[in-house]
């Protein structure tokens, strides 16, 4: 079997290719590690070849900026693998979320009803898609990452879940939280699709949603009453006024009618 050399590494835009890098922070690491592969398969190992080769791959903006590198110029692979990653902001992408991001995520989502097993799953999938990024990285522990997922949870569902966890283990201590695996465990019984009463799991709330709702409009016409308060009183005397005289007047015509 023949071995390969740098004349094989595949055609830009080809099968094998790397995806041409134009200089997004997100692509560069992925970029680098695939060039770095076609290099290791093709047999490639002088300095010169790598750094000369790699501009093939890459958009005419990017090309142009590599090529005017010292580390290009005087080839030297580590140091121009090196510099690509930091001048197209590598490290950007290693620092995606911070806890914050996180903390926002719960204050938007606590106030969002899970009803539905598709709601709960994606849910999920975007607190995991934060969370478990922070975690991985030591940004927050086991013990916070289940308080935040709990914390998301909107206060209907929680409720539930609560009672359902507590009813197998009422005399748990309520100081620690509760296990990851649990709540998800709870929540996929009790929203999955095929349960006996799917049609009405929400009944309560969303009943309670509308009674709070109607308050509120209760409260805001009072207020808005009493707000203006004087100027209504005026009007509605001022459409009465107009009924109290056509009134008037027709008393006085049967009036005249029977003196007649």
């Amino acid at each position: 079997m023949s071995t390969l050399t740098v004349a094989n590494l595949p055609y830009p835009g080809s099968k094998n290719a790397p995806t041409k890098f134009k200089g997004d922070y997100t692509k560069v690491k992925p970029f680098i590690k695939h060039y770095e592969r076609l290099l290791a398969q093709c047999s490639v190992t002088t300095d010169k070849e790598k750094c000369e080769n790699i501009t093939q791959y890459c958009s005419t903006r990017v090309s142009n900026f590599i090529e005017v590198l010292s580390d290009y110029v005087k080839p030297d692979w580590d140091k121009l693998k090196a510099a690509i990653l930091k001048h197209f902001d590598a490290d950007r992408d290693t620092k995606r979320y911070k806890v914050n991001n996180l903390l926002r995520f719960v204050k938007v989502q606590k106030e969002k009803p899970i009803n539905s097993l598709a709601s709960w799953t994606k849910f999920q999938r975007d607190f995991v898609q934060i969370a478990d990024w922070l975690k991985t990285r030591g940004k927050i522990t086991d013990d916070e990452y289940s308080t935040y997922l709990w914390q998301s949870i909107h206060r209907g569902l929680r409720m539930r879940l609560e009672n359902r966890l507590l009813s197998s283990d009422p005399n748990r201590d309520m100081t620690k939280p509760f296990k990851v695996s649990d709540i998800i465990d709870s929540a996929e019984k009790y929203l999955q699709c095929d349960r006996f009463d799917s049609d009405l799991v929400y009944t309560d709330s969303d009943q309670d949603s509308e009674w709070d709702l109607d308050n509120s409009d209760t409260e805001d016409s009072e207020s808005e009453y009493d707000s203006d308060g004087s100027l209504k009183r005026y009007k509605k005397r001022a459409k009465r006024t107009p009924k109290a005289t056509e009134y008037k007047a027709t008393r006085i015509q049967h009036r005249a009618t029977d003196d007649e």
